[in-house]
């Protein structure tokens, strides 16, 4: 039985977006284990039939001598375990999973996925040359670096990072179209609609533009509804102030974060995410799924999701007046076309984004 171990950030990423593929390895006798920090998803994913191993890091810390610590810890683990393959998600797993595996005279079969560029991307700063000089070294290892976007695959490249014959790119995570099932979008009055934005509470998500529209479109659409879901993560740079949630709750009604966002997405008209960057966003993937009109921003991990005027619409980032006026268009829109747009965006989950077709494709890599 060939063993498979799968390194991420937390319990929760695991939980949330690698579960429909620890099933699918599970079927195909794959002994699995997973090395994530410890969180509250942990009861959840020990019974998914998986081996655990508890790893203690903080995803934005700088210290050297805590992320040699992290290294060491990966070589003692691979050491122990001998896996046959290595999966790798999010930064600090990428970069020193991949580190550790150079401490190996025989190569190993390691697969890195870049699930997303992260708040790094958009600083200037010696960090953000720092992490991608750690990554070009780091990645020399692997036996491919899988991307979920074309835009992401293309600067690793071009920045020399990787190489085309080893870089793969997939649909992003994928979504589960069963649970995401699909809900007709239901009559309303266009200017009672809901929106609904559905992520971490950080600046690069748009947050701050999804608020400043909303008192901009309520002071004109008295009746029409903006609710914010999500938590503060304080752990990243680019975290909002919590005050500017408490001073605009009569322009957003916030909902700190729940697992039972299917009922949310149902009751909204339309769904927006403003981001600057995405790998391939799970937000919009569950609302597409479940078959709402989508907002986004003409970025990477996005605009792949949304096509304009076919499923939605797309704005411009960090541009507060564009995505007023898409959303303003959005409310504007006869209730027809919104019905259409909720049947293409259903339409394009199950023909691409389904996680059953993202599983097969990670399988056909490794197999």
């Amino acid at each position: 039985m060939k063993k498979i171990l799968i390194i991420s950030n937390s319990c929760w990423n695991i939980f949330n977006f690698r579960k429909e593929l620890i099933y699918e390895l599970n079927k195909k006798k794959f002994q699995i284990t997973v090395c994530a920090p410890y969180d509250n998803y942990y009861d959840r994913i020990k019974n998914i039939k998986i081996n655990y191993i508890d790893v203690k890091f903080s995803r934005k810390s700088y210290n050297i001598f805590s992320n040699f610590k992290l290294i060491l810890f990966y070589v003692k683990c691979f050491y122990k375990l001998k896996p046959d393959i290595i999966f790798m998600y999010t930064i600090k797993p990428n970069i020193f999973g991949s580190l550790a595996s150079l401490f190996f005279l025989k190569k190993k079969n390691t697969y890195n996925f870049i699930t997303g560029l992260g708040t790094f991307f958009f600083e200037k700063s010696i960090y953000k040359f720092l992490i991608l000089l750690l990554y070009k070294i780091s990645l020399h290892s692997s036996s491919n670096v899988i991307f979920q976007n074309k835009y992401d695959l293309e600067y690793f490249i071009n920045k020399k990072i990787t190489f085309p014959k080893k870089s793969i790119l997939i649909s992003g995570s994928g979504v589960n179209i069963k649970y995401f099932e699909f809900s007709k979008l239901k009559y309303k009055k266009n200017k009672e609609l809901t929106f609904l934005c559905s992520s971490r509470l950080i600046k690069d998500k748009g947050i701050i533009e999804y608020i400043e529209v909303a008192k901009l479109i309520k002071s004109e659409y008295t009746q029409v509804n903006f609710n914010l879901l999500g938590s503060l993560d304080r752990e990243n740079s680019s975290c909002i102030d919590e005050n500017l949630l408490i001073s605009n709750y009569k322009y957003v009604k916030h909902i700190d974060f729940t697992d039972d966002i299917k009922k949310y997405l149902v009751e909204c008209d339309c769904f927006v995410l403003p981001s600057y960057r995405e790998g391939t966003s799970r937000s919009l993937l569950e609302a597409l799924s479940i078959g709402r009109p989508l907002i986004t921003t003409n970025v990477p991990g996005c605009n792949n999701i949304v096509k304009n005027d076919y499923n939605g619409y797309l704005c411009d980032k960090k541009n507060i007046e564009s995505l007023f006026q898409v959303i303003k268009k959005m409310i504007n829109t006869p209730f027809e076309i919104r019905k259409k747009m909720s049947i293409n965006s259903r339409k394009l989950a199950e023909n691409k984004f389904d996680v059953n077709i993202i599983n097969k494709q990670i399988l056909k890599i490794i197999i």
